[in-house]
């Protein structure tokens, strides 16, 4: 299963959000606009959830030890699927409500702007390339 959500195909309507001026960085139509994108990879989330985990009593029930062995493996499996799903659904929460307080597009590390390329690549981003980046070394560095 793959746990980002799931890629909305580019179109006119994709295109002419990011012609829009800088001026009007998000404006109620990019607003709008990632927000039914976010909305949308939610729902395929959601119903993707359903039943992805292989419950303990059919791991135990399987007789033959290389069975149960596999469904282990399948459960483990499932169970971290699950886990990055649940980390995306948090992620895409997370974007909604930056929309609601007024946050959504500008980095929470510098206060800048975002940029549409990149909310049009990831539109749960929190931070600008740049401020990723020091994110990412400070993060190696101290590792």
């Amino acid at each position: 299963m793959n746990t980002t959500a799931t890629p909305i195909k580019s179109t006119a309507h994709d295109f002419s959000v990011i012609a829009l001026s800088q001026e009007a960085y998000m404006n109620d139509v990019q607003i709008e606009f990632f927000r039914a994108r976010l909305l949308k990879d939610r729902e395929s989330i959601e119903s993707r959830l359903a039943g992805e985990i292989i419950s303990a009593s059919e791991v135990s029930s399987a007789a033959d030890p290389v069975d149960r062995g596999a469904l282990e493996d399948a459960r483990a499996s499932a169970i971290h699927l699950h886990e990055q799903t649940r980390i995306m659904m948090k992620e895409i929460n997370a974007a909604l409500a930056r929309m609601e307080s007024g946050d959504y597009g500008y980095c929470l590390d510098t206060g800048e702007e975002i940029g549409l390329d990149r909310m049009m690549a990831c539109p749960t981003a929190r931070y600008s390339i740049e401020a990723q980046r020091r994110r990412e070394l400070r993060s190696r560095m101290a590792a």
